[in-house]
């Protein structure tokens, strides 16, 4: 072989071994945190912070100890539109691997999640809403104010059906002049400072379609309600009752009395009228005039009196089959107590309620 030709190849294996230890150097770098002991930090991504200015910040932080592996990191997963606004716990003990993973998976800090209970009705998601705002975003106002502010377009938002009738088509049967009360999907969600309402709504709108399914819903059309009637009986199982065969079993019970033209009579539409906390309203509660009062009107109220769950909405959408017309609910455990008449009702109300 000619001197010319050990030479090429010479250099070519020198390039593949000093190639080679480079990747395993930065390798080795990506594995390597800053800091062993340091203890976890606040840091935000703002909506629109680009690979740069997130570096920059967790080296000025003393997040990372330079920026040039994390950014090539990011560069080398392909994933520098990626990041995720919000705000993060992460520390210098983290590796710049380890942080590349959490920004680009949204894995944020818990206070910027919101879980909205089963059962809460449009205003007391907005309230939810709200308090992470005013908490959250940077402003002259004080938090108090702009989580009016914020409350307020929230409620204002789930007016507007129109906009979002065309993009869900579960939310067709829902009449003139309702809103969305009903369809706001229970669950945790990830937030930012600066999400608009129509962005929180359009979530939850996303998450009711996930997780009830076409299927459900199709399954729903076997009933003689509506899908918005059963949505709406479903908000009024919700709050009844937390167990799921108990739930089937009142929902059958209601189903009995909508059947036999019998008033619904449930304390839940009472006190989503009168706001109270208290589960049981008094008899003037029940005399108030409402098309929500059920204890004055026949049928269903005009439209939920929350938003169900799934396991309520399931359990509407397939109820359990029998003879009951009256049901309680114990105040020491809350197990639901099934009566067939109103005599075997009064002898369970003097047995459990006294």
């Amino acid at each position: 072989m000619k001197t010319g030709a050990k030479i090429f190849i010479a250099l070519i294996v020198i390039l593949i071994l000093t190639g080679a230890g480079f990747v395993i150097w930065m390798n080795y770098q990506f594995n390597q945190p800053y800091i062993n002991s340091a203890g976890e930090q606040d840091f935000v991504v703002e909506s629109g912070d680009g690979v740069n200015i997130v570096s920059a910040r967790l080296e000025k932080q003393g997040i990372i100890s330079d920026n040039f592996f994390f950014d090539t990191c990011i560069w080398l997963k392909r994933s520098e539109d990626k990041i995720k606004a919000g705000k993060y716990r992460l520390a210098p003990s983290m590796t710049p691997k380890e942080i590349v993973e959490i920004l680009i998976g949204g894995e944020m800090a818990e206070d910027d999640r919101v879980t909205i209970p089963e059962g809460y009705n449009s205003r007391e998601i907005a309230e939810e809403f709200a308090l992470y705002h005013g908490k959250h975003t940077a402003s002259d106002k004080a938090p108090e104010e702009l989580a009016k502010e914020f409350e307020d377009k929230f409620l204002e938002e789930i007016k507007n059906i129109s906009k979002y009738k065309k993009d869900y088509d579960f939310l067709s049967n829902i009449p003139k002049g309702n809103d969305l009360e009903g369809f706001l999907f229970p669950d945790t969600y990830k937030v930012f400072a600066n999400s608009e309402p129509e962005a929180i709504v359009r979530k939850m709108l996303d998450n009711f379609q996930d997780k009830v399914g076409a299927d459900m819903i199709k399954e729903a059309h076997k009933q003689d309600l509506n899908f918005y009637e059963i949505i709406t009986l479903a908000s009024i199982v919700e709050k009844e009752v937390r167990d799921e065969q108990e739930m089937k079993k009142v929902a059958g019970v209601y189903y009995n009395r909508l059947n036999t033209g019998m008033k619904l009579q449930s304390d839940v539409t009472i006190t989503y009228i009168t706001g109270k906390k208290d589960p049981q309203p008094t008899i003037k509660d029940t005399q108030i005039e409402s098309p929500y009062n059920t204890y004055l009107n026949e049928g269903l109220p005009p439209g939920p009196v929350g938003n169900p769950g799934l396991m309520a909405i399931s359990a509407t959408i397939d109820p359990a089959s029998h003879d009951y017309f009256f049901f309680l609910t114990t105040l020491d455990t809350g197990e639901a107590i099934f009566s067939k008449n109103l005599e075997e009702h009064n002898i369970n109300k003097q047995k459990y309620l006294n």
